[in-house]
């Protein structure tokens, strides 16, 4: 359904069920305003997930030279560690990986 059939649903919705008596206000008028409230609500909820993401540095050894440590830094909402506790993943607010990293040494909030 398209944002064009939904409007219309709900306008047929608040006629049926006479929600429009109350405010003496149109049903088109009514089921503008619902969906707007709706738009609202959904970029607020948005942009709640961006308030709640944090910068992590993670320092762990370079693979490739072993006495060396690597610096990343690294947005993400949480993080676990596997069973050795060396191997740390960053997941976003979907559970979804952002970032894995082994071999690391310390993980700070920055």
């Amino acid at each position: 359904m398209n944002d064009s059939e939904f409007k219309k649903e709900l306008e047929h919705l608040i006629n049926r069920c006479s929600m429009e008596n109350g405010s003496d206000t149109p049903d088109f008028i009514l089921a503008k305003y619902l969906y707007k409230c709706l738009e609202n609500f959904n970029e607020a909820s948005n942009k709640k997930k961006d308030f709640f993401k944090k910068q992590f540095r993670v320092v762990y050894k370079n693979p490739i030279a072993p006495l060396k440590f690597l610096t990343s830094d690294i947005v993400a909402e949480k993080f676990y560690t596997t069973d050795s506790g060396s191997t740390i993943i960053f997941m976003d607010a979907n559970n979804n990986n952002v970032a894995m990293f082994k071999h690391v040494l310390r993980v700070t909030e920055s």
